[in-house]
């Protein structure tokens, strides 16, 4: 049921999220690092790295780095668990769906950060992309089902 609070109120925009400046960032970065094959200590460095991660607060650079850090070292493993849980190959142009993906599935698994807020973000994200927009309701199902199987994936990834 609808309460008079509810009725009307749209959702906050993406820049005043919390946490949403770091995630788009660490998104880019890994994007960086992995499509582009730039070193991330050239991209984390203060003075000629990139200028969207030196223009966060501290707090966040470090947020960045360790969610950066995290997902490339298990990559392989992140990448596993996303092929498993979508069915069919992607097509082509879905933006940046699969390095939002990765690195929401990265806080999930590896970081432990809170699912509603990384699934948020990551939805937040792909509504901003043009390309990957469409690609909402699969996203939101892989990321809930990851956060509610958590320990199953997690033991699954143990195991190999």
């Amino acid at each position: 049921m609808k309460t008079a609070s509810r009725v009307g109120r749209k959702s906050k925009p993406t820049e005043t999220r919390p946490g949403t400046a770091a995630r788009v960032v660490a998104t880019a970065l890994y994007g960086a690092v992995l499509d582009q094959h730039q070193p991330l200590d050239q991209l984390l460095d203060p003075s000629t790295g990139d200028d969207a991660y030196a223009a966060l607060p501290p707090r966040d650079r470090r947020l960045v780095h360790a969610i950066v850090a995290t997902a490339l070292r298990r990559h392989g493993e992140i990448g596993a668990v996303i092929d498993r849980l979508i069915e069919r190959p992607l097509p082509r142009r879905t933006g940046n769906l699969r390095r939002i993906l990765e690195i929401a599935v990265a806080q999930l698994l590896f970081m432990e950060l809170a699912d509603h807020g990384v699934v948020s973000v990551a939805l937040a994200q792909l509504d901003a992309d043009r390309n990957a927009r469409h690609f909402k309701g699969l996203a939101n199902a892989v990321l809930r089902r990851i956060a509610r199987e958590r320990g199953t994936i997690g033991a699954g990834l143990d195991a190999a």
